[in-house]
This record gives structure tokens, C-alpha cells and sequence, in this order.
């Protein structure tokens, strides 16, 4: 008999459900794991962690010893030694792909962990961050032009965003099994979301202020002409043709063969109507 439940063997409340005890489990399963644990009792300590978690991963022995504890037999073993084989086997696999489980995770964790010394963290969500920041540049300088910088601009968009969600998930999935936390999931895809949403008004945004800044700073006044059909407006600037495509003429323009519009002298396919 012991004074010490196998619920504190896991670091956790008596009689917590099976979520807690798996998290907390392949928490401590790891840390004191011998092979990333060079401490002469972490042996013991893992095998302990090992028992515990082969009767309360079980949800016919957990209910058996949550009973026996709230009568104050809290025993390692609540199960009656009269066992069939048949059930000796079933622990025995049990507490096997627990084993196993750990080691993958291990594995796991070690390559992680030897890929960041290559390559730091810090260092690979700034080129990411680079690689973010060129989409959207490519996106702005080239969106009143409509040239292939645009579509390299969301290529290259949407792989900084995929890959720096792939960075800040494995960092989350690495804090999760080293430091029990367990939102890791919700907080890799809200940044995940947030990045997305930021890029979008950050792109959105710097479009709205080159436009205006060049319309204000660089003013000039032209007369163009409108096509209905081909939803296009056409004009002359300084000896050169232009013509831009149009999502939706205006309903007050519709009747117009020619309208005045505004112009960015430095580049002038950035324009707006003239109010009347």
C-alpha cells in the first residue's frame, strides 16, 4: 500500500479524465525518459510513470481504482492477481504501445531539436518573414498594372504564410510534450489566421495608400474615353496609350463616351474618376 496515488505519480488531480492524463503522461514519459535524462533515479521514475499510466489509460481499471481510492485503498495494483492471461496479455501490449509511443515522440522531438541548430528559430521565421513581406511588395507594385509581379506576389504569399504556420505549429507541438502545454493546436492555427488576416489588410492597406499618395503628390488631368462593351477605359498621357480594364463602369458613367479622370503622372494606370 502507498500514501502516494497514481494520479500524483502523473502530477495531476485525483480522478482526472483520460485528456489530462495522456498530456501529462507523455509530458513527464519524456523528461524523464533515460535517454534524455541522465539522472541515476529518472529510470525509476519513468517506470513508475510507465505503471501508472498502464491502469489510468484503461477505462475499466480507472474506474476500478477511482473506486478503491475514494475508499482509501489507494494501491499501484487494483486489480485482483487472479487475471486471465488473456487480460495479462492486453496490459502487457498496452504498457508496450506506451513504450513505443514515447519513443516516436523522442525521435521526434530529437530531430526537431537537431534541426534547430542548424537553423534557428528566430532566424527562419525572419526569412519567412522576408519571403511574406516580398509578396505583398510584389502584390502593391504591380497591382494598378495588373503585370506578373502579382501572381508571384500570392504565390509568394501564400507559401510564407504555410510555412511560417509550419514553423510556429512544430514550435507549439515541441512546447506541448516538454512543457504540458495544451493549447498548442489552437494557438498554431490562430496565428495562422491572424497572419492570413494580416496580409490581406496589410496589402489591402498599402494599395489604398500608394494610390492616394500618388494622386495627391503626383496630380495630373486627363479625358478618356469609355468603352461598354469591352468594360475598358482608354487615354493619351504624354504621347503613350492606355488602356485599363474595368470591373463594373459606374452606373452614372454608363451613358458617358468621355469622362476626366485623375492620374498619376509617375504612373499613370493609377487613376480615379473627377467628381462632377
Amino acid at each position: 500500500m502507498t500514501t502516494k496515488s497514481l494520479y500524483s505519480v502523473l502530477n495531476i488531480p485525483d480522478y482526472s479524465d483520460i485528456g489530462s492524463i495522456k498530456k501529462s503522461f507523455r509530458h513527464l514519459a519524456l523528461l524523464y525518459h533515460p535517454d534524455r535524462n541522465s539522472d541515476p533515479q529518472a529510470s525509476e521514475i519513468f517506470k513508475s510513470i510507465l505503471d501508472a499510466y498502464e491502469i489510468l489509460s484503461d477505462s475499466e481499471l480507472k474506474i476500478s481504482y477511482d473506486k478503491r481510492l475514494k475508499n482509501g485503498f489507494d494501491f499501484q495494483v487494483p486489480y485482483p492477481n487472479t487475471e486471465t492471461e488473456r487480460e495479462n496479455k492486453r496490459k502487457h501490449y498496452a504498457k508496450m504501445r506506451a513504450e513505443r509511443m514515447v519513443l516516436q515522440e523522442f525521435e521526434q522531438i530529437t530531430d526537431y531539436e537537431n534541426s534547430l541548430k542548424t537553423i534557428s528559430l528566430v532566424w527562419r521565421l525572419t526569412l519567412l518573414g522576408l519571403l511574406f513581406a516580398t509578396g505583398i511588395l510584389n502584390i502593391v507594385s504591380d497591382w494598378f498594372i495588373k503585370g506578373h509581379k502579382i501572381a508571384i506576389g500570392f504565390i509568394l504569399l501564400a507559401f510564407a504564410t504555410l510555412f511560417i504556420w509550419n514553423e510556429l505549429y512544430k514550435y507549439f507541438w515541441h512546447k506541448s510534450l516538454t512543457k504540458i502545454e495544451t493549447t498548442y493546436y489552437n494557438k498554431s492555427s490562430s496565428w495562422f489566421f491572424a497572419l492570413l488576416l494580416f496580409g490581406i489588410f496589410s496589402t489591402t492597406g498599402l494599395i489604398f495608400l500608394k494610390k492616394t499618395w500618388h494622386l495627391n503628390r503626383f496630380p495630373a488631368y486627363v479625358y478618356a474615353k469609355i468603352d461598354t462593351h469591352e468594360t475598358q477605359l482608354t487615354f493619351t498621357y504624354k504621347e503613350s496609350n492606355y488602356a485599363i480594364d474595368l470591373y463594373k463602369i459606374p452606373e452614372k458613367y454608363r451613358n458617358s463616351k468621355v469622362v476626366l479622370i485623375r492620374i498619376s503622372s509617375h504612373e499613370p494606370q493609377i487613376w480615379e474618376f473627377v467628381a462632377d
